[in-house]
């Protein structure tokens, strides 16, 4: 499932494409972690924008380390999580720029 996250980071970085990611994986929101390059702390999905626009990390890269961090269960994504808005999204993605 990792790379499939990784694939999913919108190379412009909408809030349209952040919402859509947002919704897929709400545990890359609910869940933070490290960055493993400078120890940056973040939401998974933070982490994943800030890997690939900071550090110029490869979506495969990225990949491989979300799988280390990603849950070892699989949950239906309406039971996990909360919905969120577009405001969720801009937010987020002003906090990673």
């Amino acid at each position: 499932m990792g790379t499939k996250l990784a694939r999913w980071v919108p190379p412009c970085g909408t809030s349209t494409d952040l919402l859509v990611l947002m919704r897929r994986w709400p545990w890359a929101v609910d869940n933070s972690a490290r960055c493993p390059l400078c120890d940056l702390g973040s939401s998974v999905l933070g982490l994943v924008i800030h890997l690939y626009d900071d550090h110029r990390r490869s979506r495969e890269d990225i990949g491989r380390w979300v799988e280390t961090v990603e849950p070892q269960t699989t949950v239906e994504p309406q039971t996990m999580g909360t919905v969120h808005s577009d405001d969720d999204a801009q937010s987020m993605l002003e906090s990673v720029r």
